[in-house]
């Protein structure tokens, strides 16, 4: 099989043939066709839970994706090419014109990139711009560091079927489940080395000049992977993301929940508040003689050459 060549099975849905549409990547997949699981689609901006997974979709739900309403996200799937698991995005149905949405407000009101209920342009449409436009992002500001802090990127893909008209997918390496939901479900091994862990990395991130730019809410969480067999921790979706970043100072908190640098940059906060990080006691700590203006700094977790000072 060509290398720029592979079928694509997809659970309840068929076989199809799929072309690369990028160019020239590193990555190359396994010589072997992709069998995905059913698709999910995180379709909300805000979750109640962190922990929220989507369920896998049945097939007469999710073939009509873009089509019956809006979307704001792409369906995706776990999958395996060979002995590789793969996390598959796709965007379907792009040869086909979604249905009259009668929740908009003004049909001919101007797009609002912020408005769920308007569709123009056409929402699958842009959700397929989404993932060219992070494949782009992945090849200008991202190689160095596929395989430690992203997952590697195997390329974007094309194909026509007939159950999904014409499909873009976007294959990437699998780097594991959301950090948050980890963290809520597995109580018994959730560890302050962990939550510690992602701090680091997003502080890791920007000290290679990228702004991931989707890290700063509650809804924003499944865009930090973690993989507790290797206790690593990576970032996907970058269709938003921004490279030339520079950080003030990205230093830990305080145990009051105040900063000790008040330039610490937007996103290290953001991902330590939303861990909890400021709310953790530790077995190690004696909460009752802490000053709580204490800087907060997990040393004796971590080695010191991961220590909050090697931040600065």
């Amino acid at each position: 099989m060509a290398s720029n060549q592979r079928k694509i099975s997809i659970r309840g849905a068929g076989v199809g043939n799929m072309m690369q549409l990028s160019g020239k990547t590193s990555n190359i997949l396994p010589d072997a066709p992709i069998i995905t699981d059913a698709p999910r689609c995180n379709n909300s901006m805000v979750r109640c839970s962190t922990a929220y997974i989507p369920p896998l979709l049945p097939y007469d739900q999710w073939k009509d994706w873009g089509i019956n309403r809006p979307t704001q996200s792409c369906l995706f799937a776990e999958a395996t090419c060979g002995d590789l698991k793969l996390c598959i995005k796709m965007a379907i149905n792009l040869d086909k014109e979604p249905e009259p949405n009668p929740d908009a407000r003004d049909p001919d009101a101007a797009y609002d990139p912020d408005d769920s209920t308007n569709a123009k342009p056409p929402s699958h449409h842009r959700v397929a711009q989404a993932l060219l436009d992070e494949y782009h992002f992945y090849q200008d500001n991202l190689q160095d560091l596929e395989g430690t802090l992203v997952p590697r990127h195997y390329g974007i893909w094309s194909f026509n079927s007939t159950w999904g008209g014409i499909v873009i997918v976007s294959a990437i390496e699998w780097a594991g489940s959301s950090a948050f939901h980890l963290f809520e479900s597995w109580t018994d091994r959730d560890t302050l080395k962990q939550r510690v862990a992602c701090v680091l990395a997003t502080s890791q991130l920007h000290k290679h000049g990228i702004e991931h730019g989707q890290l700063l809410s509650l809804s924003s969480a499944r865009h930090v992977l973690f993989d507790p067999e290797s206790e690593t921790v990576r970032f996907v979706d970058f269709s938003c993301s921004k490279a030339a970043h520079k950080c003030a100072r990205p230093v830990f908190p305080s145990l009051n929940g105040t900063f000790a640098d008040p330039g610490c940059c937007p996103e290290v906060a953001a991902v330590t508040r939303i861990l909890g990080i400021y709310d953790y006691v530790s077995p190690l700590q004696e909460s009752d003689d802490e000053d709580e203006d204490d800087v907060f700094s997990p040393v004796g977790l971590l080695s010191q050459s991961q220590s909050p000072a090697t931040l600065a």
